[in-house]
Parts: C-alpha cells; structure tokens; sequence
C-alpha cells in the first residue's frame, strides 16, 4: 500500500529535524557570550585589584619618604626652636647632614620673621655677614624680583643649603607670594608641615618638580619665631 505525503508534511519535517539543532545552537552563542562577559570581567577585576594593590605599595611607599624626610624638618624646628639665635654656620652644619643622606632634598631653608622697625638693620647686618647687596625682596613677576613694600613683618630667606640654591632664593620675603602666604597661615594654624602643589620650573637646561613644604617655628610668645 501506498502512502502519499503533502509538501506540508515534508516541510514539518524538515523543521522538526532543524529545530532542535538551531536551538542548541541559540543556546551554545549564548552561552559562549556569557562566558566571554563572565571570563572578561573577572579579567577585569583581577586587573583592578593587580592595579589597585601596586598604587597601595607605590603610595606606602612615598608615604614612607614623606615620613622620612619630615623628620629632617622635625629635627631642625626642634632645634632652632630651642636656640635663641641661629648661626649661619650652625644651619649650614645640621643641613649638611640632611642633604647628603637625602639628596632629593632640593634645598633647605630658613626664614626669620622680620619686623619693619628691624628691615634695615636685618638687611645690613645681612651685607655685612658677606652677601652682598642683600635686600628683603617680594616677586614682580613671575622671573623678577624687586624690593619688598613696607608692611608690618616680612619673612625672608636668611640662610639656604646647598649653597648652589642660594643666588634664586636669598632675601625672597616667602610672606609675599600669595598662594604661599595661605599654606603659610595653615602651617601656623595647624602647627603642622603644609605642603603646596607639585610645581615644575625651569631653570636653565634642567626642568624640576618640586613641592615647596613650610613648617613653623615658634617663640616663647608663640609667635612665629
């Protein structure tokens, strides 16, 4: 006996028979691209937490410098703290030591406060001591300084280490640069090292980064001493 099939039927089988392949087909794509979003996001976090755990060491790190070189600063707020006067040989003495151990250390230096009734006679005993044409000086513009203008108390730089830094920084009254003045007012406040920004200068051929930090020192008034 004959059976005949309609095109119907040869159609139904064809998508019985591809049905099922197709849809373990949708489903393998599917989860392949699962697996690739799974897979890539732990990569991701497994590079994040790689990231994450060297900036925590590099920032342990530079704390631990940091740390390390405030203590230069401790040491010597201690010390001109506890002595009336300060000796241009004594600052260069202690420095010294500080420099050559760490030689990152770009410059150290020491800023009196100044009263104006005292201006003249600091500026002369300072010419006198050997540096000559010494003035208590306030930025003009950005490479040019010029005499400060009268105002109740300055604080010039008296005595800079290394001597190499001495020629851009003697007699520069630190009070009259405005954006240091207000680190300056915190330091005091605080009565904690205050750090600026990171600034890059040039100075002939050689480019530098540097951060300025300013640690008080008090009198037996508590003023600035």
């Amino acid at each position: 006996m004959e059976q005949a099939y309609s095109q119907d039927s040869d159609a139904l089988s064809r998508l019985g028979y591809l049905a099922p392949r197709f849809l373990i087909l949708i489903v393998g794509v599917v989860l392949s691209v699962a697996c690739y979003f799974y897979l890539s996001e732990q990569d991701y976090a497994k590079a994040f937490n790689q990231i994450k755990n060297q900036n925590k060491q590099r920032a342990l790190a530079i704390a631990a410098n940091a740390n390390d070189r405030l203590v230069v600063l401790k040491s010597l707020r201690t010390h001109i703290q506890n002595q009336e006067t300060t000796s241009a040989s004594d600052f260069q003495r202690l420095t010294a030591v500080f420099l050559d151990h760490y030689p990152d250390i770009r410059a150290i230096e020491w800023a009196p406060r100044i009263p104006d009734a005292l201006r003249q006679d600091f500026e002369t005993s300072m010419q006198q001591a050997g540096h000559n044409g010494y003035r208590i000086m306030q930025y003009e513009s950005a490479n040019n300084t010029v005499p400060s203008e009268p105002k109740p108390h300055y604080l010039p730089i008296q005595y800079v280490m290394p001597v190499s830094e001495q020629a851009a920084a003697m007699g520069l009254d630190i009070a009259s640069v405005a954006h240091w003045e207000d680190l300056l007012l915190k330091s005091q406040s605080l009565n904690a090292p205050v750090a600026s920004a990171v600034t890059t200068i040039k100075q002939g051929d050689e480019t530098q980064t540097r951060v300025r930090i300013f640690f008080p020192v008090f009198d037996d008034e508590n003023f600035i001493k």
